[in-house]
């Protein structure tokens, strides 16, 4: 389901993408010019989103790290009242499927409900409250217990909300849920982090984020006129500050594959100090009780 929810978006940002380009001139080399921004431009926003991991990617890695279903860490449901801007409602509508991935991971089926009713709530708002049809909901309830139905179930209903803000031209939109779902999926590593100190997987998928949040900000950048998102970028720049300070060390030596053959290559390890790791977990922290409060 990855592919369906990814791919729908992408779609929605090549349409964007087009739809900034119209009447930009009659000359050829004015078209021809277009033309091949348009390219590259619709080339980096494919390899910014497909390297931007899903919520679902996220928390079935860090249960593979080792983590645990912490029953006070998704977003209290009580505050979906606070959010009554679309901006606040979109990354909120990203936090709560994020958790709603959480809860499901590790089959906490109360949770599920709960954190399925805040999204249903916030995509009424939004207007896209239609994609949570009685047959989404029945199928929903057949298969609360089944761990890898439920994903699959979570991956459509999401792609179909992108889908529908793309067919609106609301582009915008589906980056704030983007930039919500994945805060929220750096908040679950960082607070599980906390709690398990010594597990260096957890560490290790934090750290990796390095890279996805240059991706996510890209993203945003490529919005960045529309309303909101100027704050929103701000403070995930100073997010990105301190991911940056994460170094690179090449490790020389190891085999890899490449087309299916075995080459001597090398591999990037990166190193993130316990203090570093501190201040990204608190700067986390910051931003998502900003947004939620």
């Amino acid at each position: 389901m990855r592919i369906n929810k990814r791919s729908g978006l992408y779609v929605l940002l090549v349409l964007f993408v087009s739809s900034c380009a119209e009447g930009t001139g009659n000359e050829t080399g004015s078209v021809d010019k277009s033309k091949s921004e348009l390219e590259n431009r619709t080339e980096n926003i494919e390899n910014i989103f497909f390297n931007i991991p899903s919520p679902v990617e996220t928390v079935n890695i860090l249960k593979q790290a080792g983590a645990t279903y912490e029953w006070n860490l998704p977003l209290d449901p009580k505050k979906l009242d606070n959010f009554s801007t679309m901006v606040d409602q979109a990354l909120a509508m990203g936090i709560y499927g994020a958790d709603l991935n959480y809860a499901s991971v590790f089959n906490q089926s109360n949770d599920m409900y709960m954190f399925l009713s805040c999204a249903e709530k916030l995509g009424n708002k939004l207007g896209v409250g239609t994609v949570f049809s009685k047959e989404v909901t029945d199928r929903i309830e057949e298969n609360i217990d089944d761990k890898d139905s439920m994903q699959v179930i979570i991956s459509e209903t999401f792609w179909q909300i992108d889908n529908q803000l793309m067919d609106e031209g609301r582009e915008n939109v589906s980056a704030l849920i983007i930039a919500g779902g994945w805060l929220e999926g750096i908040y679950l590593a960082t607070q599980l982090s906390v709690l398990n100190p010594k597990n260096g997987e957890i560490k290790q998928r934090i750290a990796e984020q390095k890279y996805s949040i240059e991706n996510l900000l890209s993203l945003l950048k490529s919005y960045n006129n529309s309303k909101g998102l100027i704050e929103i970028i701000s403070v995930y720049e100073e997010l990105k500050e301190l991911f940056d300070q994460i170094e690179e060390k090449k490790v020389s030596g190891e085999e890899l594959m490449e087309d299916g053959m075995p080459v001597i290559g090398h591999k990037i390890e990166l190193i993130m100090s316990d203090d570093l790791l501190k201040k990204i977990t608190q700067k986390t922290a910051e931003i998502r009780a900003d947004i939620t409060n």
